[in-house]
């Protein structure tokens, strides 16, 4: 029998697309300490966390949301939503990958990252950050006298 926990190349690349637009929309929320483990091997609970903090509960809801309007626009919904109302731990569905946005104090004192210390971490390219141009200065010709 199968496993059930292979995959077709097409859909790693669904799955990997995915996430980055997970992390973009995150990163325009202003999450910090973004990692994202590929519990393939790991777990049979999903394919991959993604885990990010926020400093307060108002902004851990903000990047929930940001994360939901993204995916929603490729037409991908959660399976399932959790803590949104609290803020604290904001845990979103998306079968093979799952969300949780976590307030600074709450990813402190459950430490996921330990918890699933054997799962390796997935590296995301890097992106160029978006910098305000540098002003530039016209010198201005003298005119002949």
């Amino acid at each position: 029998m199968p496993d059930l926990r292979d995959r077709d190349v097409q859909d790693i690349r669904k799955i990997s697309s995915l996430l980055l637009l997970i992390k973009q929309s995150a990163d325009d929320k202003k999450a910090q300490e973004i990692i994202a483990l590929d519990l393939r091997k790991a777990s049979n609970l999903c394919d991959y966390f993604f885990i990010c903090s926020a400093g307060s509960t108002r902004q851990a809801k903000a990047i929930a949301d940001g994360i939901i309007e993204s995916l929603k626009k490729k037409k991908v919904r959660p399976w399932h939503i959790e803590g949104y109302n609290e803020g604290r731990w904001v845990l979103l569905d998306y079968n093979t990958v799952v969300v949780h946005i976590l307030h600074n104090e709450a990813r402190s004192f459950y430490k996921l990252e330990r918890l699933w210390g054997d799962a390796p971490h997935v590296t995301f390219p890097k992106t160029k950050k978006q910098t305000r141009c540098a002003r530039t200065t016209v010198s201005k010709k003298k005119s002949p006298a």
